[in-house]
């Protein structure tokens, strides 16, 4: 339902994504450009798309009946246009700071830090796809600006300490694989539950918590803590 809701609410609604491309500033519009393969539109309709599902759920979820989606139409279209400029905003924060660390990673590692490199580049990938508005959620967006902010901080580090950074690293590994043994161990077509989907978050908390202390974290995160969560929802 949401994804449907969604569709036909974009559909619907009249869309503000091309007034909002518009209202960019040449530098605002450079950054989305650089981090998006210079396809800023998408971008910016991906933050549309997350505004409708910000919406949605402060509406209370999708709707039902005619009557009901009919007066989800309508406070939708009433805040769309300020939703969605907010969600812009902050998704250009995460893209610019993407882009940093993508440009990091492209400059050729000496050989002993490319497991951190690889290992960057891999979390960066999924942290950071091209819908990032809409596949993490507008709230969770100024937590993945703080990511890739701690990301920058690993690789301020790497070359000052790669061994520490490699065990820190290792330890990240064997949390993340108990988490995927956890996913494919779920029954062919069963829905992940949402304590088991909200681990890979839980993940990027922990890679704060040990390479990036100073910027903090938004719960309290252990190894033993998500292993614990792992091992009760087995």
């Amino acid at each position: 339902m949401p994804p449907g809701t969604r569709r036909l609410l974009l559909l619907t609604v009249p869309s503000p994504a091309r007034a909002l491309l518009e209202s960019l500033g040449v530098g605002e519009k450079l950054a989305l450009a650089r981090d998006t393969g210079g396809h800023p539109a998408d971008a910016v309709r991906d933050c549309v798309a997350a505004a409708v599902d910000a919406l949605v759920a402060e509406r209370g979820g999708p709707a039902w009946d005619a009557a009901g989606f009919a007066a989800l139409r309508s406070f939708v279209a009433e805040r769309l246009v300020v939703t969605a400029t907010g969600v812009l905003r902050a998704a250009g924060e995460v893209h610019g700071a993407a882009y940093v660390v993508r440009e990091q990673l492209a400059v050729p590692a000496p050989e002993r830090m490319r497991p951190a490199f690889e290992d960057l580049a891999v979390q960066l990938a999924a942290l950071v796809p091209a819908d990032v508005a809409t596949s993490s959620g507008v709230s969770r967006l100024p937590h993945v600006l703080r990511y890739l902010r701690a990301m920058q901080r690993r690789l301020d580090l790497v070359p000052k300490d790669v061994e520490r950074d490699l065990v820190l690293m290792d330890r990240v590994h064997v949390v993340e694989d108990a988490w995927h043994d956890a996913l494919d161990a779920l029954p062919a077509g069963t829905p992940v539950p949402a304590e088991l989907a909200d681990v890979r978050w839980l993940l990027e908390e922990l890679r704060v918590s040990l390479f990036a202390q100073q910027l903090g974290t938004a719960q309290k995160v252990s190894e033993k803590r998500i292993l614990q969560l792992l091992a009760d929802s087995a």
